[in-house]
């Protein structure tokens, strides 16, 4: 496995439109990104730093941009989580299709860095393709990347830990309750926690089971 991380300049997006408003006083951290129905759309679940008198032209922005076709916002502690999805955003579809899975996207000061974990092969393909789509960006790291191969969990409930997890819903004190954790996710609070136990308790099991053979 290997860890890339990449840079360019956002496109015709929800970024460009906040950076064209905000310019480099804006901290955005997209914590998952995943294609939707045939990877026509992508989702993306994002947590936004602005001053307070910022947010509300944050959420208008995104909500007014011509690429998003739906989104969720909660506000809480002086910043916006939520998520969009969008339909016009080339490299997300590019990088989600070749099978990286992105640890986390940011953008910051007219940039947007891209930091993913994928195979030799997906990754080479990840950048041939920003390539032929005459995309431009530059490489900043590449990592050999030790992953833990845990076979059990679904993609939905791979999903929901790692946003949890990233959005501190596992941090003491959390930083994120159920209830908000919930809305984020367009998720009863009932049933996310139900969700949560079971992946958390597959992981468990996965764990101590690794732990007995050894």
């Amino acid at each position: 496995m290997k860890r890339i991380l990449i840079q360019s300049k956002p496109e015709h997006s929800w970024l460009k439109a906040l950076a064209e408003k905000f310019g480099n006083d804006l901290l955005i951290d997209i914590i998952d990104c995943r294609p939707l129905i045939n990877r026509r759309y992508i989702q993306s679940y994002f947590r936004i730093y602005p001053s307070i008198t910022e947010a509300y032209s944050v959420m208008e922005i995104i909500k007014n941009s011509e690429d998003v076709v739906n989104y969720e916002f909660l506000e809480e502690n002086n910043l916006i989580y939520g998520s969009v999805i969008t339909k016009r955003c080339k490299i997300c579809s590019i990088l989600a299709k070749c099978g990286c899975v992105f640890r986390k996207i940011k953008y910051e000061n007219g940039i947007v860095t891209w930091d993913m974990i994928g195979s030799k092969e997906n990754i080479k393909l990840a950048l041939n393709l920003l390539k032929n789509n005459n995309i431009k960006f530059e490489i900043k790291n590449v990592y050999n990347y030790k992953s833990i191969k845990t076979n059990n969990l679904t993609l939905n409930q791979e999903k929901v830990l790692s946003i949890a997890y990233k959005l501190g819903y596992f941090d003491f004190p959390r930083k994120i309750s159920l209830s908000d954790l919930a809305k984020i996710l367009n998720l009863s609070p009932s049933t996310l926690d139900e969700k949560i136990r079971k992946a958390v308790k597959k992981v468990l099991d996965e764990y101590f089971n690794l732990r007995q053979i050894e």
